[in-house]
């Protein structure tokens, strides 16, 4: 009975200590936001638009092309936010080898993505090949959610 009760007052201890802890100030941040209630607003007509050449016409344009949607990233490094000023040098080493990395920011997690692709089955392929030329066997593909 002096067992059962020592051991119901050693799971109390534990559990009455587990309060919630305030966040260290390094991990708090603050903004402040100054917006100008008293700017002009511009309005528009659609008979100015129209008549409104917005490129000198000897210009040569491109027709606009949907961007292709790649949600398969292969991820060279996963960092957390206080570790940001590596993950960018990291990043930017990356893409001065030539690489088009980019920095993700996923799951309150800082992520390296040294490309992407359109499907999963290219990406798998694909790291493979990333991991021989930058001698890594801890890549990985993430997902990107719609």
């Amino acid at each position: 009975m002096y067992k059962i009760i020592f051991l119901f007052g050693i799971c109390g201890c534990i559990l009455s200590s587990c309060n919630r802890q305030k966040l260290a100030p390094q991990y708090l941040t603050n903004i402040t936001v100054i917006r100008d209630l008293n700017k002009p607003k511009v309005i528009l007509s659609k008979d100015t638009l129209l008549n409104t050449p917005s490129f000198p016409k000897d210009s040569t344009l491109l027709p606009a092309v949907p961007a292709e949607k790649k949600p398969y990233y292969i991820i060279v490094g996963s960092y957390s936010y206080t570790e940001r000023n590596q993950a960018e040098k990291f990043t930017e080493k990356l893409k001065t080898e030539g690489y088009p990395a980019c920095l993700l920011e996923t799951n309150n997690r800082l992520r390296i993505s040294i490309d992407n692709f359109a499907t999963e089955q290219e990406a798998i392929r694909q790291r493979k090949k990333y991991s021989d030329l930058i001698k890594r066997e801890d890549i990985w593909i993430y997902k990107m959610p719609n």
